[in-house]
């Protein structure tokens, strides 16, 4: 893009914000849970349980330590797709982009970060931060 192309549009119309880039790891969330969970189910109650054997110390330190990552990773994510939707919610309310989005729309992401730790709250969730982007697309223009 050239010099005076970009000039001519920040003076016809201001940039959408780029937040929402934040805001599309949501599914990461869930993904991160789900894989926490699953190593729990696969190494907790694995084949030496059922033998009456005990696993390897470096199986179980294993395990141990990719649950525990796996599920602070997805707080940790959560807690930045709510930052990301906040900062977008500001962005879009103050600037001119033909959408002023309600501040109701960050209790998907609350829901979002509870929902890290309490897993039937991505019921609902998950598709308040997907519809927050498909009706950003149709207002705003992007993503």
């Amino acid at each position: 893009m050239s010099l005076q192309s970009q000039s001519r549009r920040s003076s016809d119309t201001p940039a959408a914000p780029r937040w929402w880039f934040g805001v599309a790891c949501f599914p990461l969330v869930p993904l991160l849970s789900l894989l926490s969970t699953f190593s729990v189910v696969l190494f907790g109650g694995g084949s030496y349980l059922n033998a009456g054997g005990s696993p390897p110390d470096t199986l179980v330190i294993s395990w141990l330590l990719l649950t525990f990552a796996a599920q602070l990773l997805a707080v940790f994510v959560a807690f930045g797709v709510l930052t990301m939707l906040v900062l977008d919610t500001w962005a879009l309310r103050r600037g001119d982009y033909g959408w002023r989005p309600s501040w109701a729309w960050a209790l998907g992401g609350v829901g979002n970060v509870v929902a890290a730790l309490f897993y039937p709250l991505y019921v609902v969730s998950l598709p308040a931060l997907g519809y927050y982007l498909y009706r950003r697309r149709r207002r705003v223009g992007a993503p």
